[in-house]
Formats: C-alpha cells, sequence, structure tokens
C-alpha cells in the first residue's frame, strides 16, 4: 500500500508552490523552488498536486489554509487526529492569525458549552437536575468539573448525636427549641424519632384530664360538665358529676322517678318507701305503695274497724243434767279480713262450776272452748273472753268478770273466717241437776281490717 502525505507550504519567495512527495520504497525526493515555477522530479509517482485557494480562484492568490481541513479524515478509520497538531502546531496559520474554535474539536465531546452532550455527566452549570440527594448525599451542594459530577461539596450527617445538621429536624435531645406546646399539644414531653427526621409526639397530651378546663377528646374535667346536668340528661334532679378520666360525666347521684330510689323531693320510688308506713298514714296496718309519680299511697295499709253483733235470749239454763241452751247470732256487712274476735256473756246461775261456754262459727264449723267447770259454787257471770286479756277466768262476784282468757284460742277463726259474716252460735251445757239460771245477753265482737 502507497501513503502519500500532501504538505501545503507557503514561500517566502512568492506564490509559488512545492509539492513533495514520497512513495514506498523509495529516497525521498527535493522538490525545488524557482522563478514562479515548481517542477517535480519524477512526477509519475507524485499522487496529488493541487493549489488550494479559500476563495474558490487558482492562482497566485495569498491563501490562508487550516490543515483540518486539508487533511482528509476517514470516519470509519481507528486513526485518529490529534486537533493541536493538525492546526499546524499553534491552531493558527500565516500572518492573518485565523484560528480554530476554542474548547471544540471534529468528532470529539463539546465539553464546556453549557450544554450537556452525550457522555457527559454535567457542563458548567448544567446538572441535568441532579444535587447532592440524588447522588446519595443528605446534603451539600453539587458542581460540575470537566463535566463530570464534584460531590466535594457534598456532606453526609450523622443522626444520633445529639446535634441538628443540615437537613435533620431534630437529633436526640436537641430538638431546636420545639415542645409539645409548639407542636399543638396541652402538655407532655416531645422527643426526635430515630431518622431525625421529624418528632416523637407519642408522649405530647391532647389533653390533661384535673386541670378543670375540657381539652381534646375530654367528655368533662372536674367541675367543667360541658353545659350538661341531671336534668338535660332526663333526670328529675340530683348533682352531676366528672368521671376521674374526664371520659364520661357521672349520672349516679342524679335521680328520676321509676329508678327504685327514693332521692330528692321523691316520697318513695318503687319498693323504696323511704320509711313512710300505713301507721304515719293514719292506718292501724299494712304496708303502703309508691305511685308511679313516686308518691306515698295508702293502697295496702288497712283500718281496723270493730263491729259487735248481740243477741238478748233470755232462755233458761238448767236446772237438770244434760240441759243446753243454744243461741245464734247473724252477722252481716263486714267488708275485710277478719283478725280478732271477743265473746261476752251475761245471766244468772247457781253453782257456776256446773256449767260449759263453747262458742262456734257455723260456716267453718269451728268450736272454741271459752270455760268449763269453774269457780265451784260461785254464782252468776257477766265476762268478756279476750286473747289480748291478761288472765284466766278469777272467781269472784259475779263468778266471772271482767276480761278473761278462754280456755280455747279464739285467734284460731283469724284468717279462717273471712270477714265473719255468717252465723255465731253460743251453747251453754247444765253439767249438774238442781241449780238453774238464765241466758241474759251475749255478744260477738268482730275487728276486721278494712283496705284503705
Amino acid at each position: 500500500m502507497r501513503r502519500t502525505a500532501l504538505a501545503l507550504i507557503r514561500a517566502s519567495a512568492g506564490p509559488t508552490l512545492l509539492l513533495a512527495a514520497c512513495a514506498d520504497g523509495a529516497s525521498a525526493r527535493n522538490t525545488s523552488l524557482s522563478g514562479g515555477s515548481a517542477s517535480a522530479t519524477d512526477a509519475s509517482e507524485t499522487d496529488v498536486s493541487a493549489t488550494l485557494d479559500p476563495t474558490g480562484s487558482s492562482g497566485d492568490a495569498p491563501a490562508t489554509s487550516s490543515s483540518a481541513s486539508a487533511a482528509t479524515v476517514d470516519p470509519d478509520s481507528s486513526t485518529s487526529v490529534d486537533p493541536q497538531t493538525s492546526s499546524g502546531g499553534s491552531g493558527s496559520s500565516g500572518a492573518e492569525g485565523s484560528s480554530s474554535s476554542a474548547g471544540s474539536s471534529s468528532g470529539g465531546e463539546l465539553c464546556g458549552n453549557g450544554a450537556i452532550d452525550a457522555g457527559e455527566d454535567c457542563d458548567g452549570d448544567d446538572l441535568g437536575g441532579v444535587d447532592c440527594v440524588g447522588q446519595g448525599f443528605d446534603a451539600g451542594t453539587l458542581a460540575c468539573d470537566a463535566c463530570t459530577f464534584d460531590t466535594s461539596a457534598c456532606v453526609n450527617f450523622s443522626c444520633g448525636n445529639d446535634e441538628i445538621e443540615g437537613k435533620e429536624l431534630c437529633d436526640g435531645s436537641d430538638l431546636g427549641g420545639a415542645t409539645c406546646i409548639t407542636e399543638g399539644f396541652v402538655a407532655g414531653a416531645l422527643g426526635c424519632l430515630d431518622n431525625c427526621g421529624d418528632y416523637d409526639t407519642s408522649a405530647c397530651l391532647v389533653s390533661v384530664c384535673g386541670n378543670g378546663a375540657i381539652e381534646g377528646d375530654e367528655v368533662c374535667d372536674g367541675a367543667a360538665l360541658g353545659g350538661q346536668s341531671c336534668a338535660n340528661l332526663g333526670f328529675d334532679g340530683g348533682s352531676l358529676s366528672c368521671a376521674n378520666d374526664c371520659s364520661a360525666v357521672v349520672t349516679a347521684a342524679c335521680f328520676a322517678c321509676g329508678d327504685g330510689i327514693a332521692n330528692g323531693n321523691e316520697d318513695c320510688d318503687g319498693g323504696d318507701l323511704d320509711g313512710a308506713t300505713c301507721g304515719g298514714l293514719g292506718y292501724d296496718s299494712g304496708t303502703p305503695s309508691c305511685t308511679a309519680n313516686c308518691t306515698v299511697s295508702p293502697a295496702g295499709c288497712f283500718s281496723a274497724a270493730t263491729s259487735v253483733f248481740c243477741a238478748v235470749p233470755a232462755l233458761p239454763l238448767g236446772p237438770a243434767t244434760g240441759t243446753l241452751t243454744v243461741s245464734n247470732i247473724a252477722v252481716a256487712g263486714l267488708v275485710g279480713a277478719v283478725t280478732d274476735v271477743d265473746v261476752s256473756v251475761a245471766g244468772t246461775h247457781t253453782w257456776i262450776g256446773d256449767l260449759q261456754f263453747d262458742v262456734r262459727y257455723v260456716q267453718p264449723n269451728l268450736t272454741v272452748n271459752l270455760a268449763d267447770a269453774q269457780c265451784g259454787s260461785a254464782d252468776d257471770f257477766d265476762a268478756t273472753f279476750d286473747e289480748d286479756a291478761v288472765a284466766l277466768p278469777v272467781c269472784g262476784v259475779p263468778a266471772f268478770s271482767g276480761d278473761l282468757i278462754p280456755l280455747g284460742n279464739l285467734d284460731a277463726y283469724v284468717g279462717v273466717a273471712g270477714s265473719g259474716n255468717g252465723t255465731w252460735e253460743l251453747s251453754i251445757l247444765d253439767q249438774a241437776a238442781g241449780d238453774g239460771g238464765v241466758l241474759d245477753q251475749w255478744c260477738v265482737e268482730i275487728t276486721n281490717l278494712v283496705p284503705a
């Protein structure tokens, strides 16, 4: 292969150009400058001879040439051209001082033109939107050096050294003057998250229960009840209070008719009669009741009503042995349950010890013995048999007199006789002959509990 080099040299004597050509394997040939004409020795071995005129004209006119444009470069060739040497060494040609563009090269990078070209990270102030954070640092100023990133002014912080640096919001105990209060809370201890990027408000409080002021999600606080009262919560009255944790109002001291507790101006409430009794209401027995509006009612109270029913039979007693004298009394119009029965008898008879006295309530056929063979030879009788008496029959004059405890139990009629209406019967048996007398009068006294 033949390699040919073409050199254009401007001669000092005139516009005559000397063309020199060298061939492979041949000795160098000399080209001489003579008069304004040029001659070539061994022209058959010369590849190219040309006069370059940048204006496009030929002849002897002065010309300025650039070796960069004079050289032929194959862009697909691996041969590189040094832009410094290919422009004549100094980058200028001839007296005119024509120079090539600074910082540029044919087919190479354009670093320094202020725009990022292929293969460049950056160019001047153009960083392509990249900063220190994008390069893996915490902060700092990214720069450009020879079209590559300069991270010398980028910094990494040290989270956890108790000192706020760069973009850290806080660091350990260094909170930069921030507190729970400055962060919108009412109290508490502000901390710093482990990444130093934000505050730790987990120990901050949105409210302080017990300070008498309703805060945050508190429903109440001490005496501050938020305008609530027992009345506007549906109670009849009472005293409202606040729970110890300020989460709710306490209605334990509020009252309402129907809650089973007599409070405030209530006389009673349900089964709570607040000490009320039928006796206090003027009745003899029973248990009062409580109305729906919490007032005491005498319903359930009873008044003791005593009724006396008498007969005046004037019937003979004896004198024969085994003589039985019987007298009946019809009772009607009684109301309420029987609570007490007393029987009184009056008459004459010598040797009272001969007689036996019995009373019978016919409807249940219940008989109670009043007296039997008592007081011996004493005469006559005028007495009342009563379970509330204090003594058995005491023989005197008359033989039976005053209030006497019967031999039987007259309380046997309580709960059995109903209201006591019906037939009551007195029977007197003369158990010995020779003495006689007369049943003048007898009475049955019945006490009923009359409902209020």
